[in-house]
């Protein structure tokens, strides 16, 4: 990354050295830069969500200070995707906006979408539980992700912190092989 403190113009670039004792030359070119700022805010959009990460498509990123607010600049001039991460729960958030011209500051502000828990039972035909399941849940929002363990004695498995929407599990018995699956919906705190 290079900018210019006299016009604002920033760019980035990238490289590759080949082997040791090699050389590269990368040339950048500077263009006009703005800045994308906002809060980012807790499912329900009105309690501020401190200490989450911010990270731009192109790579750029900060972090929310205690109440929220976040600014990233230098931003080429652009359309952008601005994803949020709570590194404590994995909560997660997006929004998008255009930087259209130099010095331009874009107000995006973020809601997070949630996450609940889900608690998996497995049992075999004879509705018996079965320990030591293998279990895989996979969320089906815009973010993904994709979660795993093993039941406990009693047949269950419970995932903390599954964001909020559609996901699907699926169980392998390791002594039978016998395998099932499900989907679900989950809600904020549920």
């Amino acid at each position: 990354n290079a900018s210019s403190a006299i016009t604002r113009h920033g760019g980035s670039a990238s490289g590759s050295i080949t082997g040791d004792g090699a050389s590269a030359t990368t040339n950048i070119t500077l263009v006009a830069t703005g800045s994308i700022a906002g809060t980012v805010f807790h499912f329900g959009g009105t309690t501020p969500a401190g200490g989450v990460v911010i990270t731009l498509s192109d790579g750029h990123s900060a972090t929310a200070d205690s109440q929220g607010r976040y600014r990233i600049d230098l931003v080429p001039v652009g359309a952008y995707t601005v994803d949020a991460t709570d590194p404590a729960t994995g909560d997660r958030g997006r929004a998008s906006a255009v930087i259209a011209s130099q010095d331009q500051v874009v107000t995006t502000n973020i809601t997070l979408i949630g996450v609940g828990k889900v608690i998996v039972t497995v049992k075999d035909g004879g509705l018996i539980p079965v320990s030591g399941a293998q279990v895989r849940l996979d969320s089906q929002t815009v973010f993904g992700g994709r979660q795993t363990g093993t039941t406990q004695a009693d047949g269950t498995l419970t995932f903390a912190n599954v964001l909020a929407g559609g996901y699907s599990v699926s169980a392998t018995d390791p002594v039978t092989t016998l395998t099932g699956s499900n989907t679900g919906n989950i809600t904020v705190n549920g």
